[in-house]
């Protein structure tokens, strides 16, 4: 990459978007301030929202992500003004395994700054299991996201559910009945290949036209540019196939889902928004993600291994959407969501010096 691309997407990242508050409001402004652990910037949905569920909860707060591509006068202010800043917020991605940005994060530490975790997945092999010790042998509020990730890290932290980040958006009152519709929502892409990825995209094919013989619409919904390539391939042979680009907001994800009555997709948060819309679903389960997800729900049996799929389950899963039971992994959202308010709210206590 040559010094002039390096530096448009420098400018491109640390400029041209939304994710980084104005130098100004940190300085000026009298709201708590707090530094963001989590991916970001690559244009994907399910990403964006988990960052936008952590600003939601802190709605009162300035939160401030930790990236290597940062606004210089933000990279001043975190090397300059750690006193200034309360806490530390882990998002809701698979975070706790591989490290990064740990300079940070270790100053603030130092300085007695609570760590909050907002669903965060942990890898089964935590390869800085030593160092993530030592984040969580602090003051830590929230939770992880399922109990693999209880379970996973068990060795070195005690840690409680809390479910998906986007949880924190969760609205049943959104919901729709719409089990008659005859459209389906389908998605595919990952950022890297996975065993019996050749099989899933193969009984894709088959499935899609199945629905097409049974007269159904199916729509491709892209949770990140990657998908977009999938789209493409399945359009060329399934012209009728309608490519719907990523959503602006969960409100505009929640309006699209509502209009289909059956969801099949990768991407796990094209899977969480099918829940939270109440929309009957297929996960593919290609990463641990994903079970780890489903079981926080008591909805494991919604998902497929790679392996195992096959046109006739797909379709076995499609017949059975009219028996679908919502109601424990309704309970089960609306009581996370609880639980991420008032873990942050005790968060936000302790970072003002106020026991829980």
């Amino acid at each position: 990459m040559s010094i002039i691309n390096k530096f448009r997407r420098y400018y491109k990242t640390a400029y041209l978007n939304d994710h980084f508050p104005s130098l100004s409001s940190i300085l000026f402004s009298r709201k708590k301030i707090f530094v963001y652990y989590g991916y970001l910037g690559d244009k994907n949905f399910g990403d964006e929202l988990v960052y936008e569920g952590a600003k939601l909860i802190f709605n009162d707060c300035l939160l401030i992500p930790i990236r290597r591509l940062m606004p210089v006068s933000l990279i001043i202010f975190v090397k300059l003004f750690k006193k200034k800043i309360s806490g530390i917020i882990i998002g809701g991605g698979t975070l706790i395994g591989p490290f990064w940005n740990k300079e940070v994060i270790f100053s603030l530490l130092d300085l007695n700054k609570p760590v909050f975790l907002h669903g965060t997945g942990v890898h089964a092999d935590i390869t800085a299991a030593d160092e993530w010790k030592m984040v969580l042998s602090g003051n830590i509020y929230g939770g992880l996201r399922g109990p693999n990730s209880v379970k996973n890290i068990s060795k070195i932290y005690k840690a409680k559910i809390v479910g998906d980040a986007a949880f924190a958006f969760f609205d049943s009152t959104l919901w729709n009945n719409k089990s008659d519709s005859k459209s389906v929502l389908i998605n595919l892409g990952t950022h890297f290949g996975y065993d019996s990825q050749n099989i899933v995209r193969d009984e894709f094919k088959s499935f899609i036209g199945h629905l097409l013989s049974k007269r159904y619409a199916v729509d491709f919904l892209c949770f990140h540019e990657n998908d977009l390539q999938q789209a493409s391939i399945l359009k060329l042979k399934f012209p009728s196939i309608k490519i719907i680009h990523s959503p602006e907001s969960y409100l505009d994800a929640v309006e699209i889902f509502k209009q289909y009555s059956f969801a099949i997709g990768e991407r796990l948060h094209f899977t969480v928004l099918a829940i939270m819309s109440k929309t009957s679903f297929l996960s593919i389960n290609y990463g641990a993600k994903h079970n780890d997800l489903l079981l926080s729900l008591g909805l494991e049996h919604c998902g497929i291994d790679p392996q195992g799929s096959s046109c006739n389950i797909f379709v076995s899963y499609f017949d059975k959407i009219a028996n679908f039971d919502w109601k424990d992994a309704e309970s089960k959202m609306v009581g996370f969501k609880l639980t991420q308010q008032n873990e942050g709210k005790k968060f936000i206590n302790f970072s003002d010096g106020i026991e829980s």
